[in-house]
C-alpha cells in the first residue's frame, strides 16, 4: 500500500504520475538501504495522511542528489512524451 500512488488507491487510476510516485518510493528505499517507507504508520494511517498532504521527510545524502537528477530527467522525458 505504501508504494502505491494515492489516485491508484482511491480511483484505481494508473497514470504517468502514479508510476513516478512509485519510482520515487523505490528511490527512497535505495537511498536508505532498504528502509520501509513511512515506517511509523500503518497502511490505513498513511493513506489518510497522504490524502491530507503529508509527505515523507527528506533524506540528506549525496546519493539523493544523484537519484533526484535521475528522477527529474525521467519526469522531463515523460512530460515531453505526453504532450
Amino acid at each position: 500500500m505504501k508504494w502505491i500512488a494515492p489516485e491508484v488507491i482511491t480511483n484505481k487510476e494508473y497514470t504517468t504520475k502514479s508510476h513516478i510516485w512509485s519510482f520515487g518510493i523505490l528511490l527512497y528505499e535505495l537511498i536508505t538501504y532498504g528502509s520501509n517507507p513511512y515506517p511509523q504508520f500503518s497502511d490505513d494511517q498513511i493513506l489518510q495522511l497522504i490524502l491530507n498532504g503529508y509527505r515523507m521527510y527528506k533524506v540528506n545524502s549525496l546519493c539523493l542528489l544523484m537519484m533526484m537528477k535521475v528522477l527529474f530527467s525521467q519526469m522531463i522525458v515523460l512530460k515531453n512524451i505526453i504532450k
